[in-house]
């Protein structure tokens, strides 16, 4: 049940006499405290709205140096990063002593044909 649809039900048993204004004011004011909180939280949500401009953005600065984007990060989202960019994975070759990769995320590979200005 939705906070605002217990606050309405909490308001009408108390205009029609079934709770005292004790009851009301104190587990009212709890309610209404929640509600508050909730509303606060959604107002410092992102809208719905995206701004395709500023991911892209966003998106071919990571892509023109991957490299330098990896290295600016934490361990955790290093190990993010490096499943959406390599999706089978790293391998390690012995031989040359370098990181292998058989799959690269397909928009990487589109990016390596983009010429940056």
């Amino acid at each position: 049940m939705s906070l605002q649809k217990n606050y309405a039900d909490m308001e009408y048993q108390f205009a029609v006499g079934k709770i005292s204004d004790d009851i009301f004011r104190k587990h009212g004011s709890k309610i209404k405290t929640q509600i508050d909180d909730k509303t606060k939280q959604l107002s410092n949500l992102p809208s719905k709205k995206s701004n395709h401009q500023k991911v892209l953005k966003k998106f071919f600065e990571i892509a023109e140096n991957p490299s330098k984007f990896y290295e600016s990060l934490n361990y955790n989202d290093k190990r993010i990063f490096q499943n959406i960019l390599c999706l089978e994975g790293f391998i390690f070759s012995l031989k040359v002593k370098e990181c292998r990769t058989r799959k690269v995320n397909m928009i990487f590979e589109l990016n390596n044909s983009i010429k940056y200005n």
